[in-house]
């Protein structure tokens, strides 16, 4: 079998990224498993997809004298075999970052109709891969596409609060949970809030012309 890059491209170095790994003859096997990070983890096969799917193993740790360890982050290779005991020649490139800490947002608020730019400060985003903005509650929430922003020494990711909020668009302002990702799958564990407010009205002008 030979295999293309997995999707996604990137994950925290704790591990437990799901990632899909595209590729030709993957079908027919009997034992999927990956080998990423010198670690075998179980793998399954996607059929509607061709794909194997299979969760990343924590990054290496390197410890010193006095037991002090640190997670390794960067690339490694991942491996994929069909019967548990031959592994593909080949592998692909998947990179292991830090997690997100995201730990405030400006501004806090904007209309129910969109298009704030949001900025999340924070710490750990870079080297992602596929940012997001999830606003709203987990199951329930709109993700957008986000970029990085690394000016002065200051990490941000920047976001266009999305639509589809016309709901609230009469009622009074009310406050969704806001996280962030660097690879559109594992969000930052700190969730901020956001306030959406219905769109301002002008009723008279003061003192008139």
């Amino acid at each position: 079998p030979s295999l293309a890059a997995p999707d996604p491209l990137s994950g925290p170095e704790a591990g437990g990224t799901l990632i899909t790994i595209l590729g030709s003859e993957l079908a027919n096997g009997s034992h999927y498993v990956c080998l990423c990070e010198h670690v075998y983890v179980p793998a399954s096969f996607h059929a509607p997809t061709s794909a194997v799917r299979c969760p990343t193993p924590p990054s290496a740790r390197t410890c010193d004298p006095y037991g002090r360890c640190l997670a390794r982050v960067g690339n490694t290779i991942c491996r994929v075999s069909l019967n548990g005991q031959q592994y593909t020649e080949r592998g692909v490139d998947f990179l292991y970052h830090h997690a997100p800490v995201a730990s405030a947002v400006s501004p806090a608020c904007g209309p129910v109709h969109g298009g704030t730019i949001v900025s999340v400060l924070g710490a750990g985003f870079a080297n992602g891969t596929a940012y997001r903005c999830a606003f709203g509650s987990v199951g329930s929430d709109v993700r957008v596409p986000a970029t990085s922003s690394f000016d002065g020494g200051v990490e941000a990711l920047v976001c266009v609060l999305p639509n589809g909020w016309a709901a609230a668009a009469d009622s009074a302002p009310r406050t969704v949970p806001l996280r962030v990702a660097l690879n559109a799958q594992q969000y930052s564990a700190e969730v901020l809030s956001f306030t959406l407010f219905p769109p301002p009205s002008l009723a008279a002008i003061a003192p008139p012309r």
